[in-house]
């Protein structure tokens, strides 16, 4: 199965929160991730054709936060809004909330963030395109067994960041 792996760019805090991105680094591989056929960067209508198509969000969009999930069925992300009131920096229905897969109510669980018009306007452009993402995903999350990469920036103040992920959460540290 052929599967595009595209890099949304990292949101730009001083534009307009939905303004989408003008190209995408993407990844493809015809064999469903053991070997990259190509990779480059373009826009979203030159994007290669995949049967799989996966958006990663910048990791720098990505805010994460441990909480007990509610047993609130339909409305877990009043719910969820609600709990992490205090711990987000914007206004809840400007942000997305996403769980992992199997997280069930009563659990505790990690819930990633990101705004909600931005990676709304890169959807879209992509769909424009006739780019459907099937999933979005980050490149690291909280686990058990920790583990890092190394990130260039391509900002002058600090070019590249160490993102290490374990147990207790996601941090990216400057180098």
């Amino acid at each position: 199965m052929s599967t595009l792996l595209l890099h949304l760019p990292p949101r730009r805090r001083a534009s307009t929160p939905g303004e989408p991105a003008a190209e995408f680094d993407f990844l493809l591989s015809e064999d469903g991730g053991r070997h990259i056929a190509r990779q480059g960067r373009a826009p979203a209508a030159q994007l290669p054709a995949a049967e799989l198509v996966v958006a990663i969000p910048a990791e720098s969009d990505i805010a994460w936060h441990r909480v007990t999930l509610p047993r609130a069925g339909r409305q877990m992300r009043a719910a969820l809004a609600g709990l992490l009131e205090e711990a987000l920096l914007d206004d809840p229905e400007q942000l997305h909330f996403a769980l992992a897969p199997g997280a069930a109510p009563g659990d505790e669980a990690w819930v990633a963030v990101t705004s909600r018009p931005w990676l709304a306007a890169q959807l879209a452009a992509l769909e424009a395109a006739q780019v459907f993402v099937d999933r979005v995903t980050p490149l690291a999350w909280p686990e058990a067994q920790p583990r890092g990469h190394f990130e260039d920036t391509g900002r002058s103040e600090t070019p590249v960041v160490l993102r290490y992920s374990h147990a207790d959460g996601v941090a990216t540290l400057p180098l």
